[in-house]
């Protein structure tokens, strides 16, 4: 036993993957020791089988106590999202990861990082925001969020990630999700060498205990085993002779219903899903194998040719932007032949594919060319050129809703084209200040602006504009907001209905709307009968009401604020009618 303590404690000392920090050797790991961030510039591995970092040999050392407390997450996970994608207990979830990192963090004796804190912040808030709507693209959109702030942020917490580029830092984005991916089998390796420590541990006394009991264990299976026939033979009698006595025992004796398969083996890997995502995260995050971005050698490309090329794209963007700005924005006038409306409801897809594909090409440049003050001016004008393709853009979607109303992809569209003038406008900054830290300021302005996109309330601003610029109301647009919407636009479904009958238009689509038995084909009827929308589409909107009247009750667990508003306004709702 000391001789292997020897031999890992060598291997800790001397590890060629990442040179231990400073505080690690001189702590031994101790809880009240002080961890720094993994240098800038880390030695290139030589070796793909090095001895474990550091950090990654104490999670292995104690497994004992990171098995247990990943053990308590898996619980706590699966006592939140189990069959309960949206609750109010989904925050709670997202306030779990985070407590549990921090308590990771500082058993491993590392001390938060101040900028952490944004991205915790970010987390909480778009936990919060998945209890309080039914949309679920918002959902989606809201995972995938909480994982890329979790990620980005212990990189950020594990390294330091300052002179990073903007590439660099999507790089090792993607290499820690490889590195997640080979750590799938470390909590096996970690428990083996645990179980293995343990008994290599054991002492005489121990085995001497054990010996001892052994000795016994004949004696007592045998009393035990007398006084079971004993029972089989007297209990009867007893429980027949005192009514009393007999409720007590059978009620003791119960065995409890067994629940159903199905449920309990997606309960069991729902804890293992837990478990397995705290530890093997942290696992692949105290690998620290991440190695330094190798930093441009010389001055880059030669400059001649970036000046080119952005001059030869500067030349046609200016005069695309010139038109824009001329027949767009300020009518000045159209050629013969076509109409204004023609000209401002097309085109808006390859703009967007434009602008995507100019804001990359400027970072690419940026970090490829050798600095020149020519290229630095061609390059400002191009991204000049993409905000005015931006904004071209987003004036035609916004003419295009005018006329066709909204939908969640337009108000997605509208988002992202704002999100992406914001984020050209630090790569203007950056043009000219390359110490300009573009990838943080690109995450600040994506969480900032989707945390105010999440929050909205998208599918109850669609339903409320819609409502509001319609003039007349069609079979698709109550499907649309029966079907296509989620329950977050129940009120303002609820709303239509009470619309009086001189909005609704009769359109193909009733044609198939069948109202009494028995289902015939009808021809159009007389709408004039009908005072509002809902009478006269009374089976439809009694059936979307019905819906989650009788299915989404909320309940404590699975409180969701768009959920229970909505079961709201269907009880009122069938209640009047």
């Amino acid at each position: 036993m000391e001789q292997q303590n020897k031999t890992t404690q060598q291997n800790i000392t001397t590890s060629e993957t990442v040179p231990a920090p400073e505080a690690i050797p001189a702590r031994q790991h101790s809880a009240g020791g002080k961890y720094e961030a993994v240098p800038e510039k880390l030695p290139q591995t030589e070796n793909s089988k090095a001895p474990d970092s550091p950090l990654l040999q104490y999670m292995k050392e104690h497994f004992t106590w990171f098995g247990k407390t990943a053990c308590l997450f898996g619980l706590i996970y699966t006592f939140c999202l189990f069959d309960n994608p949206a609750g109010i207990t989904f925050p709670a979830a997202v306030a779990a990861v985070i407590l549990f990192s921090v308590l990771w963090l500082g058993k491993a004796g590392i001390s938060l990082k101040r900028g952490l804190f944004f991205y915790f912040a970010g987390m909480l808030l778009l936990g919060i925001s998945t209890c309080m709507t039914a949309n679920a693209w918002i959902h989606l959109f809201n995972r995938a969020g909480i994982l890329l702030l979790f990620c980005t942020g212990m990189l950020h917490q594990m390294y330091e990630d300052g002179a990073w580029s903007f590439s660099a830092n999507l790089k090792q984005l993607l290499f820690f999700a490889g590195t997640c991916f080979v750590s799938l089998f470390k909590p096996f390796e970690h428990m083996l060498y645990s179980i293995s420590k343990h008994k290599a541990a054991s002492s005489e006394e121990a085995l001497q205990k054990k010996a001892n009991i052994k000795k016994k264990a004949p004696a007592v299976l045998t009393g035990a085993a007398i006084a079971a026939l004993f029972l089989l033979c007297v209990m009867p009698l007893l429980i027949g002779s005192d009514p009393v006595f007999a409720r007590y025992f059978r009620i003791c004796i119960t065995i409890p219903d067994i629940p159903d398969l199905t449920t309990a083996v997606r309960i069991c890997w729902s804890f293992l899903f837990g478990f397995f995502m705290l530890y093997v995260f942290f696992a692949a995050l105290f690998r620290q194998n991440l190695k330094s971005p190798a930093q441009k050698d010389g001055p880059g490309a030669n400059a001649l040719t970036g000046i080119t090329f952005t001059m030869i794209l500067a030349f046609f963007y200016v005069i695309y932007s010139g038109i824009q700005i001329l027949f767009l924005f300020l009518r000045h006038g159209l050629p013969d032949g076509m109409t204004y409306s023609q000209y401002a409801h097309q085109g808006f897809w390859q703009l967007l594919a434009v602008s995507l594909i100019n804001l990359v090409t400027v970072m690419v440049c940026i970090q490829v060319f050798e600095t020149h003050r020519a290229l630095n001016v061609l390059l400002l004008v191009i991204s000049a050129c993409t905000c005015v393709m931006t904004l071209s853009a987003a004036y035609r979607m916004l003419l295009y809703v005018g006329v066709y109303h909204l939908t969640f992809l337009r108000i997605l569209v509208l988002w992202f084209l704002g999100v992406l003038t914001l984020i050209m406008g630090g790569v203007m900054v950056s043009i000219f200040r390359q110490a300009f830290p573009l990838f943080r300021y690109t995450v600040a302005v994506v969480t900032c602006c989707y945390l105010v996109f999440s929050f909205a309330g998208v599918d109850r601003i669609i339903a409320s504009y819609n409502l509001r610029h319609m003039e007349q109301i069609t079979r698709q647009d109550v499907d649309y907001l029966l079907h296509d919407l989620s329950v977050d636009a129940a009120p303002y479904v609820a709303q239509m209905a009470d619309m009086k009958m001189e909005t609704y238009t009769y359109t193909d689509e009733d044609y198939y709307y069948y109202r009494d038995e028995p289902y015939e084909f009808k021809s159009q009827e007389d709408l004039s009968k009908f005072e509002t929308i809902g009478e006269y589409l009374e089976s439809e909107f009694q059936f979307y009401m019905e819906g989650f009247y009788e299915c989404r009750k909320p309940t404590l667990r699975k409180w969701n604020f768009a959920e229970a508003r909505a079961w709201k306004t269907a009880e009122e709702y069938l209640a009047e009618h």
